[in-house]
């Protein structure tokens, strides 16, 4: 049967772009607004044996560092509980594993888990979630004290990372 596909390969990847089709053949991307768009015979995107063992084998890498950090790297996680029409309660579910916490289906990706601290600034809000990353955590208890109200931490939390966004947002304007 790939000897079929093969030998009608131009003839289907015409047929795809006269149609519109997002993928044109499986070692494209997705077409889109400023993805490449090959030409009929795809020579753009030919890769030889050894660079897609090499992009394999990079992949894999990411992928399995990727596993390791959300297996190893823990959050705290709480939960906003509706109590009635004006009262919501912040709960504590659990100090768990970044891969725990995706498995909530919170809304949230292991990717973002991942870059907590580095793009979220060690907070993030998700889907009736909040995720706080453990040196968000210690850096507010540093900053405010050991006895402090954790929802005075966490304002500041979130006080800091607005901070920090109009001043990121400021220079580059």
């Amino acid at each position: 049967m790939g000897g079929l596909v093969k030998m009608f390969e131009k003839d289907i990847i015409e047929r795809r772009l006269e149609n519109g089709a997002c993928v044109v053949n499986e070692y494209q991307p997705m077409r889109g607004n400023n993805w490449p768009v090959a030409s009929d015979d795809s020579e753009t995107w030919q890769l030889s044996p050894e660079q897609v063992m090499l992009t394999r084998q990079f992949f894999e890498r990411v992928n399995k560092e990727c596993e390791e950090r959300m297996a190893r790297e823990k959050v705290i996680v709480y939960k906003f509980v509706k109590l009635n029409e004006r009262q919501t309660a912040l709960t504590l579910l659990e100090h768990m594993t970044k891969a725990e916490a995706v498995e909530l289906r919170a809304g949230v990706t292991g990717g973002q888990l991942l870059d907590l601290d580095a793009v979220y600034m060690g907070i993030l809000l998700s889907d009736g979630y909040l995720f706080i990353s453990e040196n968000a955590m210690v850096r507010g208890l540093r900053k405010y004290g050991s006895d402090v109200a954790l929802i005075t931490l966490i304002e500041g939390l979130f006080e800091e990372k607005g901070a920090a966004y109009e001043a990121a947002y400021q220079r580059a304007a």
